[in-house]
């Protein structure tokens, strides 16, 4: 979840319990009031998509590359060596056996390696007979199909976490805009209350994220070296 919109969700959950204990009695404020919890309740559902959507990602991701792994140096490494042997003395098999480029994606690798398979399953009896292990292309199929449907469940998985997110940044929108109106209200209700009024503005406030000082802030100079003038306007010594 975004820093800002964590915080404004945080922020529409003080709210709802500013009001849950200072009730009124005035129609309109308790329509609003629940409005903000039931966008407070889809946060809650939307915050929990987005968090499963990224752990079921980083797992999948984390056995596809066990299976890519599998199928690169169990599977793959022993048929292309096999091949080059067995393109010797067959050249229609020639050029048929290499292993992807180390940087290729996940999709250009599956293409190829289902590529090499079509045509080791064509030459299949050739292969054995050059000591091919017999069940090899059963089980690079095999492989091949669970590193694309674990693929599959990497894709989906982000547009579920994708989904989330933009959804969540409408969600925390809208409960900005409910926080208003209760804010419009209870000005007017507090105006003679000074105190609960400060409550009030504590509980609406959205908290914003300050960056850890540094022990000793370099001085800011301009491109020939020289001091130059910070955002206060003092100047600071080189």
């Amino acid at each position: 979840m975004r820093g800002d919109t964590r915080r404004k969700i945080e922020m529409a959950a003080r709210v709802r319990e500013f009001s849950r204990a200072n009730p009124s009695t005035e129609q309109p404020h308790e329509d609003v009031v629940s409005r903000l919890e039931e966008r407070l309740a889809r946060a809650d559902t939307l915050g929990m998509q987005q968090r499963t959507g990224t752990g079921d990602a980083q797992a999948a991701s984390a056995r596809r590359m066990q299976t890519c792994l599998q199928i690169e140096f169990a599977l793959l490494g022993p048929l292309v060596k096999v091949g080059r042997s067995a393109a010797k003395t067959t050249p229609e098999l020639l050029g048929k056996f290499k292993l992807s480029q180390p940087r290729s994606s996940h999709k250009a690798f599956l293409i190829a390696a289902r590529t090499m398979l079509g045509e080791a399953t064509t030459a299949k009896d050739v292969l054995v007979s050059k000591g091919l292990a017999a069940k090899l292309l059963e089980d690079l199929a095999k492989a091949l199909d669970r590193f694309e449907a674990e693929s599959n469940a990497i894709n989906l998985s982000r547009r579920a976490h994708i989904g989330a997110r933009i959804e969540l940044t409408e969600v925390a929108a809208n409960l900005t805009d409910l926080v208003n109106v209760l804010d419009a209200f209870n000005r007017y209700r507090y105006q003679e209350d000074p105190e609960q009024l400060a409550v009030w503005n504590a509980a609406r406030s959205v908290v914003s994220h300050t960056a850890r000082k540094s022990t000793e802030a370099p001085p800011i100079t301009d491109s020939a070296g020289t001091p130059s003038a910070a955002p206060d306007g003092t100047t600071k010594a080189a």
